[in-house]
């Protein structure tokens, strides 16, 4: 792969350049039981973030960690929504035009 590159000089048309530039460690930690769940290296995306989500998930078959922390970066809202929320279905109000989507919520006593 060769030398890295500082994110300012790598160029999104050069497929060389696609694993340089800035990179994140995206990592799930389960502090109860000190264990790493889940380690995604790569560009800080939502794409990955999701990643992370749904394979943490996977890994512990559905049971959902008594903590989830994260830096306020946004995706993370999304991605744990993605792979713990609870689909909403908005009742139909018997009123013309599109009824209302469904959406996700967090389930309850999530911390």
């Amino acid at each position: 792969m060769g030398a890295g590159k500082k994110e300012k000089h790598c160029r999104a048309d050069d497929p060389a350049d696609a694993q340089r530039g800035d990179n994140w460690d995206h990592v799930a930690y389960d502090s109860e039981h000190r264990l790493v769940l889940r380690v995604v290296p790569g560009k800080r995306t939502a794409e990955n973030t999701e990643l992370l989500g749904a394979d943490v998930k996977a890994r512990t078959r559905g049971r959902r960690l008594d903590l989830i922390t994260t830096d306020e970066y946004a995706p993370y809202r999304t991605a744990i929504l993605k792979a713990y929320g609870q689909t909403v279905v908005p009742p139909r109000t018997g009123k013309p035009g599109r009824p209302r989507q469904a959406y996700q919520v967090p389930p309850p006593n999530l911390n």
